[in-house]
This record gives C-alpha cells, sequence and structure tokens, in this order.
C-alpha cells in the first residue's frame, strides 16, 4: 500500500496531465470533424410513399424544410400510377402539381421514375402494383421473375422480356416530354 501510494504521489500528475492532454486532442478532432463539412453541402430528405392529399400544408412542410437547410426532396414517381389505364395513356397530372408545389417552396426535386411495384409486402401500407394492363402483353414465364420454389413475382419486369426496354422507353420519353418545363427545379 505504501508504494502505491507512493507511486501515485510521483507519477500521478504527470498521468493525468497525460489523460488530459490525450482528452483535448480528441475532444478537438471531434470539433474540428463537425466543422469540416463542405459548405456547398447539400442535404436531400425522402418524401413519404403515402399520395399527399393536403397541398397546402404539405407546401409549408416543404418551407419548413427549406428554412432547416434541406435543399432538395427525392420522391418516387410510381410506373403503376401514371400509366394504369393503359399502354402510352399517361397521367401526369398528380406528380404535375407535385412539382408546382416543390417549385413553390423553393426546394429542388429528385423524381425517381420508380418501375417496381410499391407495397405488397409485410407492414406496407401504401400498395402501388405494376400497371395491370402490362400482363397481358406476354406471359408470366417470359415477363416475370420466377423464385426457387416456382412462384412468378409481379414486383418487377423481367429484364430479358423481350419488350422491356420498349415500356421502359415510353414512360422516360413521356415523363421527359411532360417535365421539360421543370428543368430549372428537377436534379
Amino acid at each position: 500500500m505504501k508504494h502505491l501510494s507512493k507511486c501515485l504521489k510521483r507519477y500521478g500528475s504527470a498521468f493525468l496531465a497525460i489523460l488530459l492532454t490525450f482528452t483535448l486532442v480528441v475532444a478537438s478532432n471531434i470539433k474540428v470533424s463537425a466543422s469540416t463539412i463542405k459548405s456547398d453541402y447539400k442535404s436531400f430528405v425522402m418524401a413519404p410513399l403515402e399520395k399527399i392529399t393536403d397541398w397546402n400544408s404539405f407546401k409549408n412542410r416543404l418551407i419548413t424544410l427549406k428554412n432547416s437547410g434541406v435543399y432538395g426532396i427525392t420522391t418516387d414517381v410510381w410506373w403503376g400510377d401514371v400509366e394504369s389505364k393503359g399502354d402510352n395513356q399517361f397521367d401526369w397530372s398528380y406528380y404535375k402539381t407535385y412539382a408546382d408545389v416543390v417549385r413553390a417552396s423553393g426546394l429542388k426535386w429528385v423524381p425517381i421514375i420508380s418501375t417496381h411495384q410499391c407495397g405488397g409486402n409485410a407492414g406496407d401500407t401504401v400498395n402501388i402494383p405494376l400497371p395491370s394492363w402490362l400482363w397481358s402483353k406476354d406471359t408470366a414465364e417470359n415477363m416475370q421473375y420466377k423464385n426457387e420454389s416456382g412462384r412468378f413475382d409481379k414486383e418487377a419486369l423481367s429484364p430479358w422480356w423481350s419488350s422491356a426496354d420498349k415500356q421502359y422507353d415510353e414512360l422516360y420519353d413521356s415523363f421527359t416530354s411532360n417535365f421539360s418545363s421543370y428543368k430549372d427545379i428537377i436534379l
């Protein structure tokens, strides 16, 4: 015990000084790391999957995001929504209203053209299947993925279906022509 007391008296101050120095170095590095975020860093927020029904409330929430430093909003643009009536029968009205509200809020917009099904799994609250007319174009064997149990999956088109590229081209071409006037907000 005497030996421990003697060691603490002799080296305790040095040990505490080293510990304090180490703590200050680590703490200052943390502060430096937080302050080295680039000034041109842009933050984005993903929009909810649910469809917007109260546009004024949505606009106010977007303005709050803008005032909090958010640069833009990402949104799934569901193929099953925009071409649900039939092949090449596009209805972009919902997403044009959406883009107008985003523009009015001062945010940028990242539309994500979603060519897969939304929902349909446990816990999902939103369900937007692929356009139903699509499945009359060919057989499930050609158009759909098949799992290891041999069941076909309608969540997305099989990339090896011979007309997949045609359907996607029509979707993207329609989006491009309908949203060319939104180039100022689309990233």
